[in-house]
């Protein structure tokens, strides 16, 4: 290995766990294996059963095929096995993953991604992505909100997308871009349209490339993201029922760069508190948010 050679990270924590365990010996730069794809390349020991490579592979793709961390749990349900076996597979390549929020995990680079996904045919990277739309599917209709919930209805159509693309199956795609009942629970979940847009900028892209005439359905419901987000009867509606974090959301979320349009939006906003919400001990802190925005 080269003494100027830039390391990443994750081979960086490679060689930290390996002294640490004493597997790798400190004056032996032998024991290396050479970059990220000689580290990758060592997990999948040749000597190993089939079934056992193959195994591990699927539980390594699934984490490359999701869209953000998430806890062991998750993945264990996705892929139908206990969570202690996924969480001894988390500590035991440890050095691949991070953790942005405490117990979920992703990971640590996208080019591990891109290889383990190069790993597998087309058609095995479908039926990974098919196991997690299953599970997906099943949370469509729970109402208790919870991990498995909030990613359902944040990425389901990014699973929906990568289903249609491989597999020529876009049905679902398209029932979901125009189910109101799933974009309404999207809203309430998010509190805003960003994952609503997200779908929606996803149908698009698919049925545009495949001309389908789904595609101008599609995108009148994306144009219709813009008026809601000014609906002032569904703002007042929030003021009333002390949603003031939704609130918020619309405000920051606006895209009026004109100061004057600001503060007249502002003073709609306030004069809307004032007029909706008699309580009026948390106007201080919602009225600093529109004056730290302006």
């Amino acid at each position: 290995m080269k003494p100027n050679k830039q390391l990443e990270p994750t081979y960086l924590r490679y060689i930290y766990d390996g002294l640490l365990k004493g597997s790798i010996h400190p004056e032996n730069a032998a024991e290396l294996p050479e970059g990220l794809i000689g580290l990758y390349e060592e997990s999948f020991d040749e000597s190993q059963a089939v079934q056992v490579r193959q195994k591990l592979l699927e539980r390594f793709a699934i984490w490359a095929l999701l869209k953000k961390e998430v806890s062991a749990a998750f993945v264990a349900e996705v892929l139908g096995e206990s969570e202690d076996k996924i969480q001894d597979f988390i500590s035991t390549y440890s050095s691949w993953f991070n953790s942005p929020e405490s117990g979920k995990y992703q990971f640590y680079h996208e080019r591990l991604k891109v290889y383990l996904l190069q790993k597998l045919s087309e058609g095995e990277v479908a039926k990974l992505n098919n196991l997690i739309v299953d599970f997906l599917l099943q949370k469509v209709n729970e109402v208790k909100q919870n991990e498995s919930v909030s990613y359902c209805f944040e990425n389901l159509s990014f699973h929906l997308f990568l289903n249609a693309y491989l597999a020529g199956d876009s049905d679902l795609l398209a029932q979901y871009c125009l189910d109101e009942n799933f974009k309404k629970r999207q809203f309430e979940l998010s509190g805003y349209y960003d994952w609503e847009e997200k779908m929606m900028a996803l149908g698009v892209e698919y049925f545009s490339l495949n001309q389908n005439s789904i595609c101008h359905h599609i995108v009148f419901e994306k144009t219709k993201i813009h008026y809601k987000k000014k609906d002032i009867d569904l703002i007042l509606s929030l003021i009333r029922k002390s949603e003031f974090d939704i609130v918020l959301n619309f405000f920051k979320n606006t895209n009026e760069s004109d100061l004057i349009e600001r503060l007249k939006l502002a003073y709609f906003y306030i004069l809307s508190f004032q007029n909706c919400v008699p309580q009026t001990a948390q106007y201080p802190h919602f009225l600093s948010c529109f004056v730290y925005w302006i």
